[in-house]
């Protein structure tokens, strides 16, 4: 696993394309069972995804043993937020399609080689994003309670994107990667400027 030390690197090479608004922040205060409801979305989602990672390419035993291990996690996640809206009554929501994230996967090539490399690389940008928007809630959610709960999430998630641009390091050229990796960035940044704030995780 890496260190913090690589973690911070990684972050200092590859820093996301625009900050997050100040309008998502107050949207979701103001439609927070909403938020909470599609943060719970998201991590069932993460951790379906790190399992299709599992079945397609089973003869990637390192991205088998990182899918599966964040897969755990994000599962493990998935539990906790559900803990706390049982608490406070917030329901979970239907399965929804996320904006966000289709905006940036129709950028994902359709070849194998450009599939497989892409969505490594797109999984670590929205986990990137991800833990930037935790740092947000931890700092700034007006409730000691949720500010402590998004501080747990952070640390806990914020080796993750390291750790998928790490796999695509270990199957593809670092040139290719490296290059790709900027290209999807502005891609991602670009679909966080066009998307509206509306409460939602993304």
């Amino acid at each position: 696993m890496a260190t913090l030390i690589d973690i911070k690197s990684f972050l200092e090479q590859f820093p996301l394309i625009g900050k997050t608004s100040s309008a998502w922040m107050e949207k979701v205060v103001a439609n927070f069972p909403l938020f909470v409801a599609d943060h719970a979305a998201n991590e069932r989602k993460a951790c379906a995804m790190c399992m299709d990672f599992v079945v397609r390419y089973p003869d990637h035993p390192s991205l088998v043993t990182t899918a599966s291990r964040i897969a755990a996690e994000e599962l493990s996640h998935f539990r906790m937020v559900y803990e706390e809206m049982k608490k406070y009554d917030y329901p979970l929501l239907p399965d929804e399609k996320d904006v966000y994230i289709r905006k940036i996967l129709s950028h994902v090539r359709t070849d194998p080689k450009g599939r497989f490399m892409d969505r490594l690389l797109v999984c670590s940008l929205i986990e990137m994003r991800g833990i930037e928007r935790f740092e947000i809630l931890s700092q700034q959610h007006p409730d000691h309670h949720w500010r402590e709960f998004y501080t747990k999430f952070y640390h806990s998630e914020k080796g993750h994107g390291h750790a998928f641009y790490h796999e695509a390091l270990k199957i593809f050229t670092p040139d290719d990667v490296n290059t790709r990796f900027k290209a999807l960035l502005e891609i991602e940044g670009q679909a966080c400027l066009e998307i509206p704030a509306t409460g939602r995780f993304h």
